[in-house]
């Protein structure tokens, strides 16, 4: 699992750490939880293999196990990802093809509204569609937008109140 700043977060026995430091010989990283405000709960794995816990703290935990918020984290992993594979699927649709097998209460519950998850997706999304041109500089027509012997299809605009204008003079 990663972090909202796709950093590696570390699941074991439903409580979620975050990286904390390494020894100084570099063999052994350390996690903390992370519900720090409230809970002191470390523990360590080799640094190459994150599946091997060197030293457990799970028994000291100051709360209970967040089963379904791993859930709702992992559903919203599979979104964004879903979101940046298909930048042009509505969130509508990305959400359901995501959602559509998730039937836990708890899970759902710990998931944003299904508004605030359509924005989510949009930006997710944006952050991968080219940006809008600023000026008339940057405007590119590509293959699509000429004419089969290759001409290109755009050469004005027309306003039918005043005439040709210099929009798109291609």
């Amino acid at each position: 699992m990663a972090s909202t700043k796709n950093q590696p977060m570390l699941v074991w026995n439903n409580f979620v750490y975050s990286k904390h430091s390494k020894k100084k010989k570099g063999d052994t990283q350390y996690w903390r939880c992370t519900e720090r405000d409230k809970c002191n709960a470390r523990c360590s794995t080799p640094v190459d293999d994150h599946t091997k816990i060197l030293r457990d703290g799970s028994s000291k935990h100051t709360h209970i196990p967040e089963k379904a918020e791993i859930e709702a984290k992992k559903a919203m992993q599979r979104i964004k990802r879903r979101a940046e594979q298909q930048p042009n699927e509505p969130p509508d649709r990305i959400l359901a093809m995501e959602l559509q097998d998730e039937h836990d209460e708890e899970v759902l519950a710990n998931l944003p509204e299904t508004e605030n998850l359509g924005r989510y997706v949009n930006r997710t999304q944006n952050r991968l569609r080219p940006r809008n041109p600023q000026n008339l500089a940057e405007v590119e027509i590509v293959d699509p937008y000429k004419t089969r012997a290759g001409d290109k299809f755009l050469f004005y605009d027309w306003d039918w109140w005043r005439g040709p204008s210099d929009y798109f003079h291609y």
